[in-house]
C-alpha cells in the first residue's frame, strides 16, 4: 500500500426547484471516494457516484417527457509523476434529457491534471 491510508469520502446532495420554470423541479445525487484501497496505488483514487433528476409536472404534461433522467459514474484518479495525474471515467447516462425519443448513452472521458510551479517568475 506505499503506507496510504485507506480513507472512503461520501457525499450527499438534494435539490429542488420551482416546476413552474424549470425542466426538472428534482434533484437527488450522492457517491463514494475511495483512497489508498490499490495495493501498491499509493495516491490512487476511485469513485462511483449516482445523480437522477426529476423532471417538473408541467414539463412533463407540455412535452411528454419521462420522468427522470439517471446517471452513473465511475472513475479512477491515478498520480503518474509528481507533476502529471490521469483520471479516465465512464458515465452511463438512462434517459438522457428524459426524452424518450432519445437512447439511453455511455460516455468515456479521460482527464489529465498537470501541476507545475512558477518559483522565480
Amino acid at each position: 500500500m506505499g503506507g496510504a491510508e485507506r480513507k472512503i469520502d461520501a457525499f450527499f446532495r438534494l435539490g429542488t426547484a420551482s416546476g413552474r420554470f424549470n425542466m426538472f423541479d428534482g434533484f437527488a445525487g450522492g457517491g463514494l471516494k475511495f483512497s489508498g484501497w490499490v495495493p501498491g496505488g499509493g495516491e490512487d483514487e476511485f469513485g462511483i457516484a449516482l445523480a437522477a433528476g426529476f423532471t417538473s409536472n408541467s414539463y412533463r404534461a407540455a412535452t411528454g417527457a419521462e420522468s427522470s433522467e439517471v446517471a452513473i459514474h465511475a472513475t479512477y484518479r491515478a498520480p503518474i509523476t509528481s507533476w502529471l495525474a490521469l483520471q479516465p471515467s465512464v458515465h452511463y447516462i438512462r434517459n438522457p434529457s428524459a426524452d424518450p425519443g432519445i437512447a439511453d448513452a455511455l460516455v468515456l472521458g479521460l482527464r489529465a491534471e498537470m501541476t507545475f510551479s512558477l518559483a522565480g517568475f
